[in-house]
């Protein structure tokens, strides 16, 4: 039983040492090729860069579109209420025109009563 957890503890160092093994070898081969091609480590910079840029704008255009569709929704609420303020006003005119013609319709009737009064029996004998 000991032998077998130490054949078990003696696998899994081969392995761990077989990862950094191949972990090394992969940085070794990554400074090589810097190394051999830094062109292209900076053409890698700049994509990264170029990426970085798109996925900012990317976000800020998405804000805009965001905010565009708020102030699309304000402007709708807003027309709604103009059209709801012009409704009232021009019931309100139709009220007041309404309420001057009554308003001259009685004066018109008070001068009639005044000449009635004027002129009947009544005001005569006194």
């Amino acid at each position: 039983e000991r032998i077998d957890s130490r054949l078990a503890q003696f696998a899994e160092l081969q392995q761990s040492e077989y990862k950094l093994r191949m972990e090394l070898d992969s940085l070794k081969n990554k400074e090589i090729y810097a190394s051999v091609f830094p062109e292209k480590i900076l053409q890698s910079s700049q994509v990264h860069e170029e990426n970085s840029r798109l996925h900012r704008d990317i976000r800020n255009m998405k804000e805009e579109r965001e905010n565009y569709n708020l102030l699309k929704i304000k402007l709708e609420d807003s027309e709604k209420e103009v059209k709801t303020l012009k409704k009232q006003l021009t019931d309100y005119h139709s009220f007041k025109d309404q309420h001057d013609s009554l308003k001259a319709e009685l004066k018109d009737w008070e001068t009639v009563k005044s000449e009635l009064n004027m002129s009947s029996p009544l005001s005569v004998i006194s």
